[in-house]
């Protein structure tokens, strides 16, 4: 199975102890191992960012970013330039943020219809299919 990988997942094995925080341990020590094939964008990654430096946790950005990029089986993709108007759309029919409607229009995109993700958002989205924790 190919993921895409939210920023939630990536934030919550580094900061959260409980249930979400395990399963994106889990998750991402899974997909280490081959289990799944796994594609991240680079706006998840500046989301990921943004969650450390916001969380007082600086220090850990280059270890941590520098790390995903060499994590097995996950590819950190970029993003076309012309994302943003199939965006657009997604955030039209499903009333979706402009975040949240990228990485829709991303895996429409990369042809991935599951994303590993605690945000419930994308549960709306036709096509999509969310693997999350049960809490």
């Amino acid at each position: 199975m190919k993921l895409f990988i939210d920023a939630n997942i990536f934030i919550y094995s580094l900061i959260d102890l409980g249930p979400c925080g395990q399963f994106s341990v889990s998750l991402l020590d899974e997909i280490a191992r081959g289990k799944y094939t796994a594609i991240t964008s680079a706006l998840v990654i500046d989301e990921v960012i943004w969650a450390l430096v916001k969380n007082q946790k600086q220090h850990l950005v280059e270890i941590y970013i520098s790390n995903l990029y060499k994590q097995p089986h996950l590819n950190v993709a970029s993003v076309n330039g012309d994302l943003p108007l199939r965006a657009i759309e997604f955030m039209k029919e499903y009333n979706l943020k402009p975040r949240d409607a990228m990485h829709c229009a991303f895996m429409e995109e990369n042809e991935i219809n599951t994303i590993a993700s605690t945000d419930s958002v994308f549960d709306k989205v036709k096509g999509i299919n969310r693997l999350f924790p049960i809490v």
